[in-house]
């Protein structure tokens, strides 16, 4: 929970805050940790990436067919019992009210990752993504 604020000083000294906004966070690694913890979710992983072809298919459905993140060149090699995970990081603003036809709407931002070490059908399943912020 990061609160953006305004502070002043009153004539007597009295400090005053005026909060602008809340901006709801998690931590990011108690997330991710709560996704690992799941029954199953690092042997989906693990099922996926030995799924893969060997050389790339001729059409590109997901990022894992492309040959750069399998020939990265990592600084340090995987080590046995180490995980590495590639995210993408999306914004999404939506109005909480419903249709903003109706007049008057207020509007709320979702910060999220997704885990493209999925397969693609199970990238934007909520029970697999990650909620990081909320803006107000």
């Amino acid at each position: 929970l990061t609160r953006l604020s305004r502070s002043k000083s009153t004539e007597t000294g009295r400090k005053i805050t005026n909060y602008l906004r809340v901006y709801h966070t998690q931590p990011l690694d108690a997330a991710i940790g709560r996704l690992l913890a799941t029954p199953g979710f690092e042997q989906q992983l693990a099922v996926y990436k030995r799924s893969l072809p060997a050389t790339p298919p001729t059409v590109l459905t997901d990022m894992w067919h492309g040959p750069e993140l399998n020939t990265f060149p990592w600084q340090h090699p995987t080590g046995q019992n180490e995980l590495r995970l590639i995210f993408s990081l999306t914004i999404d603003w939506f109005n909480a009210e419903g249709s903003s036809r109706r007049g008057k709407h207020w509007s709320v931002g979702a910060i999220y990752l997704t885990i493209l070490d999925l397969p693609p059908h199970a990238h934007h399943l909520p029970e697999n993504m990650i909620l990081v912020g909320l803006i107000p």
